[in-house]
């Protein structure tokens, strides 16, 4: 049976990221000087449920957040991800609220939604850690509440129940209570899946779960898709980069398959269901020819059927904001100068890295690195790929499922291979 699922989520300052600014005189968080992040543990929140849509085809989820109008951005995070809406309550008379003052607007708002069989959200938020919001929404609401959950066990709607893993201090217990309920969810629960999910769910036609990740680098996207419940092979060039990612696989033993080699001379042993390609790799190749060659071997790797998702930066983003630029990054121990030089016939940037690192001795050491990026059209993407024999499902405006705008900065591109 259906599920009506509402999560609570909050924008955040990123705490964990706190420089010289980061605090006012009167000992208060400057927001203004801190990136705006989802809450973490309402992404655990988040993913148990989605993992309940999962589950019980034809359910729902809803993001409820209330801030300023850029708090909308978690909404569009939380639909990347596979949420299906999203409400946000806005009023400059909420400028402070405290939890009782939150709770009441969130339970109000949930009254108005009317038609909901969990309230799911994070334990706590990193710029105030009162755990309070969650359980005060169930009072409000007149609702059963399980705090400190870990993992959602079972629900039954016909019976009116649902079980739960919560992890407390001295163990772990399984609890059952009855729907409608109210669920706050630990940080130590799952990790949300990735912003890319969706597409990948959406699109894909072939039946099983094996999926590659070209250029994976140090892992860290495999090892969020293997824990989706996919089974991974992560492809990079690097050794360095392999090394990390195989130590990091050992350590939480996942059952992914590495492979050192060139993207250009992908050969696996068998074909994928699903290919993905982050952070502007493509965009890193010595010309255009190579990007071919690159959806070639990927068409040949991958099964009837499936999809290949991969990301590029735009014209827009070479021409308009790297361009002829210089970027300044310093911490305490590291002070880097990002230098970019535009080639305009072809789109190219030469990007220059100058860091300097603190030494023990309290020298600096210099080292410098270059890197050479290429963008491209998305008519000439559409043409390579259909050309070998992709069909492009759409090419969108970053993790969106809009058109590419005019100021588009990444290009996401969805394609399949047919039969």
């Amino acid at each position: 049976m259906s599920l009506k699922i509402v999560v609570l989520a909050k924008q955040v300052p990123d705490t964990r990221n706190v420089g010289k600014d980061a605090m006012k005189a009167d000992g208060t968080i400057n927001r203004a000087a801190l990136p705006a992040i989802f809450n973490p543990e309402d992404l655990n929140a988040l993913e148990q449920a989605l993992r309940l849509k999962d589950a019980h085809p034809g359910s729902t989820v809803t993001i409820l957040t209330m801030g300023p109008g850029r708090a909308a951005e978690v909404i569009r995070e939380g639909l990347y991800r596979g949420a299906d809406n999203g409400y946000l309550l806005t009023d400059r008379a909420f400028a402070g609220a405290d939890t009782l003052a939150t709770s009441y607007a969130l339970a109000t708002a949930i009254r108005k939604i009317g038609d909901y069989d969990i309230i799911i959200g994070g334990r706590q938020a990193i710029d105030g850690d009162t755990a309070q919001v969650g359980p005060q929404v169930a009072e409000k609401l007149g609702l059963t509440q399980v705090t400190y959950a870990e993992e959602i066990l079972n629900v039954d709607k016909a019976a009116g129940k649902i079980t739960v893993k919560r992890h407390i201090d001295g163990g772990v217990e399984t609890v059952e209570a009855p729907l409608p309920l109210v669920l706050t969810v630990n940080g130590s629960a799952a990790p949300c899946r990735p912003r890319n999910a969706k597409l990948v769910q959406k699109y894909k036609q072939s039946a099983g779960k094996v999926m590659l990740d070209l250029a994976c680098g140090t892992g860290t996207m495999t090892e969020e898709m293997a824990e989706r419940g996919y089974d991974m092979i992560g492809v990079d060039y690097s050794e360095g980069m392999l090394g990390q990612a195989m130590e990091k696989k050992i350590e939480k033993q996942l059952p992914i398959q590495y492979v050192c080699q060139d993207m250009r001379e992908l050969e696996l042993y068998g074909t994928v269901d699903a290919v993905i390609c982050t952070l502007d790799s493509l965009n890193h190749l010595p010309s255009f020819e190579d990007v071919t060659t690159v959806f070639q071997r990927v068409w040949e790797s991958t099964e009837t059927g499936g999809v290949f998702v991969f990301d590029m930066n735009t014209l827009y983003k070479h021409r308009e904001l790297l361009g002829n630029q210089v970027y300044v990054y310093e911490t305490d121990a590291v002070y880097c100068v990002w230098e970019n030089a535009l080639c305009e016939d072809n789109c190219t940037v030469e990007i220059t890295l100058d860091l300097f690192q603190l030494c023990a001795d309290g020298r600096y050491r210099r080292t410098e690195e270059q890197i050479t990026e290429r963008a491209y059209t998305p008519k000439q993407v559409q043409a390579a790929l259909e050309a070998i024999g992709f069909h492009v499902l759409g090419i969108y405006h970053a993790d969106t499922e809009e058109p590419l705008h005019s100021d588009s900065e990444r290009m996401v591109v969805v394609a399949r291979k047919e039969a």
